[in-house]
């Protein structure tokens, strides 16, 4: 059901077809000059989109959704923890309002998961599969409030479920994993907005970023990016709703805490960005914009490149939500100058996924819908190729497989660790403590360590350093990784006892590190703890 919207702007409304009465426009007269009321501009803009959405794709979307939660159930417990994973079970079980890196969310539920269900990484990332899950039927519906038919939310879902960055890190419980669906929730909302005009959406899409909030703030430069883009090209009557800003206020008020302890601790949020940039120039195709943009492509897979450069070109092409594309080349322009990773910019590829997907139904020439789709199959023979499933030794020397050198050797690392410590005199171990210069070895310690016997290890590393200073007894530190110049100071002598080997060939960054004991302390920890102190 469809209108000539040039008859509501001169104040005339078109009986719809299928409706009583006749077909002719029937003429509302309004004084020249006058405004239209909201309710005429409602109903302007509902006139122009059809009385109701395609059927909803439920079987073949709920069955990838469902497929892809079973992959990734099944292969869960391959391998071992994620760094990030260890450091949040860690962090959970010392729940604040906030941390010097994140929001509380995450670790919340790594240390809720950890404590109902010890040791199981499977339980541990539930909550991560469930929420990627949930991700593929978010991507059918944005396809489907845009307008397309089965096929159209099918290849949507399939994008989702075929970008390597979705399924990669789509089963490891992270901070970007929450983000990404729940923006993908809340773009589904505006979208359905600027089609309905219901404002009782911007309250859900307020609650939505109340909880995207509490899991990373990447949502707040996302959210900024939306607004700054409405008040560029519109639709602007999205920024006069009341609804839109009490939610706003609303949301605002859950980050108060988190406000309030990053205020009181220095705002270690801010000093983030140091730890970003060296995060950058470990990235496969190196940092600067070239290496974002490869970085991103990669992130995507073939179909999903595809399908994001065309629906990035159908969505600006449309007046109603080009604040869509212009809110992504916002994003992209402020991430390609930082130079972080392409991930940065995920929040808004599951949208642009269901433009393409969209957008492809009405190319007349077929070849490149069949460029898609065998794009497509290909990208996900290459997904279940590249889950957990072989041997570790068969995958071991691959340069491809992130998940080997991410995950692989954590509980050999500890045991390699507890023969050095084993090899220090027994009254020396009374009075060694074992400090990790990196956040993820001590995470994995606390996580192994009590089966070799080790005592609590530390690490001045992000929310690690709020959780537990060194006691001042501990004259003595086996130190995991080279020693700062702060540290080294602090002792009278220092000796290279070793250095960390999983026995399993895994190169990562904590396979080689040097083990050192300093002894001879000299100043109290008291003192040198908040010196040491990253970020």
């Amino acid at each position: 059901m469809f209108t000539d919207v040039r008859f509501c702007e001169l104040g005339v409304h078109r009986v719809p077809w299928g409706s009583t009465g006749s077909r002719r426009a029937r003429a509302v007269p309004r004084p020249l000059g006058e405004p239209m009321t909201r309710t005429e501009q409602t109903n302007t803009v509902r006139d122009q989109v059809p009385a109701s959405l395609p059927p909803f794709a439920r079987w073949p979307v709920f069955g990838l959704a469902g497929g892809l939660a079973v992959l990734l159930l099944i292969t869960a417990s391959r391998y071992g923890y994620i760094g990030d994973e260890l450091y949040f079970r860690v962090i959970g079980g010392h729940l604040d309002w906030s941390f010097p890196d994140q929001p509380p969310l995450v670790p919340l539920l790594a240390g809720a998961m950890d404590s109902a269900f010890p040791g199981s990484i499977l339980a541990l990332r539930l909550p991560a599969i469930l929420c990627t899950a949930a991700g593929v039927v978010v991507c059918a519906l944005l396809a489907r409030e845009l307008g397309g038919s089965t096929k159209a939310q099918v290849l949507a879902a399939g994008a989702f479920l075929c970008s390597p960055f979705m399924v990669l890190f789509g089963r490891y419980l992270l901070t970007s994993t929450l983000d990404v669906t729940l923006s993908a929730v809340l773009t589904l909302l505006l979208v359905r907005w600027l089609r309905t005009r219901a404002d009782r959406l911007l309250l859900f899409a307020a609650l939505v970023c109340a909880v995207a909030l509490q899991a990373k703030m990447m949502i707040v430069i996302v959210t900024a990016a939306l607004i700054v883009a409405l008040a560029v090209c519109g639709p602007r009557a999205l920024l006069t709703r009341r609804p839109l800003w009490i939610g706003a206020g609303i949301a605002a008020l859950t980050a108060v805490p988190m406000l309030v302890w990053q205020a009181g601790h220095g705002w270690p949020q801010l000093r983030m960005g140091d730890v970003l940039d060296g995060a950058a120039e470990d990235k496969a195709f190196g940092s600067g914009p070239l290496g974002f943009f490869l970085d991103a492509a990669m992130m995507c897979g073939v179909a999903g490149t595809l399908l994001l450069g065309y629906g990035l070109v159908r969505i600006f092409r449309d007046r109603e939500r080009r604040f869509l594309a212009v809110a992504f080349g916002l994003l992209v322009a402020l991430f390609a100058v930082l130079g972080w990773s392409g991930y940065y910019i995920a929040a808004l590829f599951p949208v642009l996924w269901a433009a393409g997907a969209v957008g492809l139904e009405g190319v007349r020439e077929r070849w490149a819908s069949m460029v898609v789709w065998l794009t497509l199959v290909v990208s996900l023979v290459i997904q279940v190729v590249n889950l957990p499933v072989r041997p570790l030794a068969d995958v071991v020397d691959s340069d491809f497989r992130f998940d080997v050198s991410a995950t692989a050797g954590w509980p050999e690392l500890v045991a390699d660790v507890a023969e050095d410590y084993q090899l220090l005199p027994a009254r020396t171990r009374e009075r060694t403590a074992i400090v990790s210069g990196t956040y993820e070895l001590a995470s994995a310690i606390d996580r192994y360590g009590p089966d070799h016997d080790l005592p609590r290890t530390y690490s001045p590393y992000l929310g690690l350093w709020y959780v537990a200073t060194p006691p001042e007894s501990a004259e003595t530190v086996l130190h995991i990784g080279d020693p700062s110049p702060t540290l080294r100071a602090a002792f009278g002598s220092a000796e290279q006892v070793g250095s960390t080997d999983n026995g399993l060939g895994v190169e990562n960054s904590f396979q080689g590190l040097p083990v050192w004991v300093l002894s001879d302390r000299k100043t109290s920890w008291s003192q040198l703890w908040p010196q040491l102190r990253v970020p």
